[in-house]
C-alpha cells in the first residue's frame, strides 16, 4: 500500500490546524497553536533566524504565549495570524 511507503516525520504526530505552500517552502500550525516551517530556507522564509533549508518540519520558536490560528504561505514569504489578532510577517522582502 502506498502509505506504507512514506517517511514519517515526527510533526505527523501532532494534529494539523492550518497547513500552507509556497513556492519552494510549506508551514503548518498545530491545534495548540505552534508554527512548524520547512523547505527551502536561503530567502528566510523559514522564520527560523537563519538561511538554512530544512527537509523536516521544525518548530518555529517564538515568543512565549503566542499561538497562531491561521497562516498563508506567498512564494517566499508569510503571514502568521495570532489568537490575539497579531499578524506577523516574514520572508524575502526584496519583491514586495
Amino acid at each position: 500500500m502506498f502509505l506504507d511507503n512514506l517517511v514519517t516525520f515526527s510533526i505527523w504526530k501532532i494534529e494539523i490546524a492550518t497547513f500552507s505552500c509556497g513556492f519552494e517552502h510549506s508551514a503548518a500550525i498545530t491545534r495548540q497553536g505552534e508554527l512548524y516551517t520547512w523547505g527551502y530556507g536561503p530567502a528566510g522564509c523559514l522564520g527560523q533566524g537563519d538561511i538554512l533549508s530544512r527537509s523536516e518540519p521544525t518548530k518555529v520558536n517564538n515568543i512565549e504565549g503566542i499561538k497562531y490560528v491561521y497562516l498563508e504561505c506567498g512564494a517566499y514569504h508569510n503571514a502568521a495570524l495570532t489568537s490575539e489578532g497579531e499578524v506577523y510577517t516574514w520572508g524575502r522582502g526584496d519583491v514586495h
